[in-house]
């Protein structure tokens, strides 16, 4: 079954603190993580911090080593990322229909299917390709591990 992330694109309130942001957002969010999880489809949602609290931009060029550029960044004129959710449906269509859900007042969502190592063709080689597979575990077992001592939140 293919994956498909959501990404949420920042907007003001994306920049509040925390305590400015009215806990009927927070219900709305985690009820709809919740019925996500409870289709069976939920395989990761993270949240992003404010861009004024260690964010980078880095632009890369063959002839300078990467600059570092610090936030905080204007989100009203720059596109920039707040939070996700990776899921796993059928298909685009149960995809989108999920992502429709997205309780949002106003704001943007992309969705995008996310690749996978059969797609990459004979140049993604096997010993590559069983390199990738264990890489992904060893990377699930470490998530697991962190959300065990940290209760959940990581």
């Amino acid at each position: 079954m293919p994956s498909f992330i959501f990404l949420m694109k920042a907007n003001v309130m994306a920049e509040a603190p925390p305590a400015e942001i009215p806990p009927e957002i927070f219900e709305s969010m985690c009820k709809y993580n919740e019925e996500l999880n409870d289709a069976g489809i939920l395989l990761d949602a993270q949240g992003l911090r404010p861009t004024s609290v260690d964010s980078y931009r880095l632009t890369y060029s063959t002839d300078n080593p990467p600059e570092v550029i610090p936030g905080p960044f204007n989100v009203a004129t720059e596109t920039h990322i707040c939070g996700w959710w990776i899921v796993q449906t059928k298909d685009a269509e149960e995809a989108l229909s999920w992502a429709k859900k997205i309780p949002m007042q106003s704001g943007e969502i992309v969705v995008r299917r996310i690749g996978c190592v059969e797609e990459l063709g004979d140049g993604f080689t096997k010993e590559l390709r069983e390199r990738e597979a264990k890489l992904r575990i060893q990377v699930a077992k470490r998530v697991l591990e962190l959300a065990q001592k940290d209760n959940g939140s990581i």
